[in-house]
């Protein structure tokens, strides 16, 4: 595997000086700072937004960072607000931005509450709460600036063209970023359930079966298999596990039936399975012997790679909480993080530095 081009090394400069820490940014990042900055020069109010598709460990705060901090650096742009949707997320983007050197700051009030910033930081509910006091404070003094708006997991941000003010979020990011040069738009899945588009994305019109319709564009998809073959993320397998699922309240003849897994073709039942499947400590589900197995599978790849740890998603923090005893049940070391608890980044850094078996989440990882 080639060596990893995400990768810390230090500025030049006289022998007894403290190094600064430099970031070398990976291709796709590259790819992102030219695009913004072509973005940035194009005319009409169509290069405004920018979306960009990347998974997990793609780098996608971290890229954004360093976007606006090449084009400060280059005079075509002086600030930035990020825009998140959790104060744990929030907390990655303040530590991310001190590892590039850049001073973003939680909004208090106004822009310079503490001194002069590069960006500011705020919570979509947040924006939406204080919209109007954003809209009297915030926007007179973003306007002497040219300012680059982030939407973190963009896809929050629904928009009903029949109901504009029905999805707050939506709406609040809509009028506090209409003075921004740019507004760069950031998710892992770049599209909604109820199909309502969102903010900071491209919309084009299509045309399906002789049918009109609108469909969002990212403008740079970033593959897990480049970032695999790049060095930058380490591979992830996916087994399937079929099955049978038993239903039932009684062992008794013809009060229990057993539904297949991938067969079975009754929608309702596909679901039912689902929640059963991974209900721990019921003898009708899979979860337990499915976890005993990544606990006997971690056990041979620790063999060669005396590194590796073990993720487990589990659907809420109840269930969370369930897996976690069992785990320790076996002697293993486990932390919990979910977005409730305070501890949740502390958590995630111990885990990343080895002291923890197992990491067990709900929708943070």
């Amino acid at each position: 595997m080639p060596v990893p081009s995400f990768e810390l090394g230090n500025r030049g400069g006289s022998p007894g000086a403290t190094a600064m820490p430099r970031l070398q940014p990976r291709d796709w990042q590259n790819r992102l700072i030219q695009l913004l900055r072509a973005r940035l020069v194009a005319a009409g109010p169509a290069g405004q937004d920018v979306l960009i598709h990347a998974g997990p460990g793609a780098g996608k705060t971290l890229g954004a960072l360093l976007g606006f901090q090449r084009l400060q650096s280059e005079g075509r742009l002086d600030r930035f607000v990020v825009f998140c949707h959790r104060t744990t997320i929030a907390q990655q983007w303040l530590a991310a931005a001190a590892r590039l050197g850049l001073t973003l700051r939680e909004w208090e009030g106004s822009w310079e509450q503490r001194g002069p910033s590069d960006g500011l930081l705020l919570s979509y509910q947040a924006a939406a709460r204080h919209r109007q006091r954003l809209e009297l404070d915030l926007l007179p003094a973003l306007a002497r600036w040219r300012w680059l708006a982030i939407a973190d997991e963009v896809h929050h941000l629904g928009l009903d063209p029949d109901e504009p003010e029905a999805s707050a979020w939506g709406h609040a990011f809509s009028i506090l970023s209409t003075g921004a040069r740019l507004r760069l738009g950031l998710s892992g899945t770049p599209f909604r359930a109820d199909n309502l588009a969102f903010c900071a994305a491209r919309r084009l019109q299509v045309v399906e079966n002789g049918i009109a319709a609108e469909r969002i564009v990212p403008d740079l998809c970033v593959e897990p298999r480049r970032l695999i073959m790049a060095g930058d993320v380490r591979p992830l397998e996916f087994r399937f596990q079929d099955g049978w699922v038993e239903h039932g309240r009684s062992a008794l003849a013809g009060q229990r039936e057993a539904s297949p897994v991938s067969c079975e073709q009754r929608e309702s039942w596909r679901a039912r399975n689902l929640r059963r499947a991974i209900r721990l400590g019921d003898g009708g589900g899979i979860a337990l012997r499915l976890l005993l197995q990544a606990r006997r599978r971690l056990e041979r790849v620790r063999q060669e790679h005396s590194g590796a740890g073990g993720l487990v998603i589990a659907r809420d923090i109840e269930h969370a909480g369930t897996i976690a005893r069992l785990l320790e049940g076996e002697g293993d070391r486990v932390h919990l993080v979910h977005s409730q608890d305070p501890e949740a980044a502390a958590r995630l850094a111990a885990f990343q530095a080895g002291e923890a078996d197992w990491l067990v989440s709900i929708d943070m990882c």
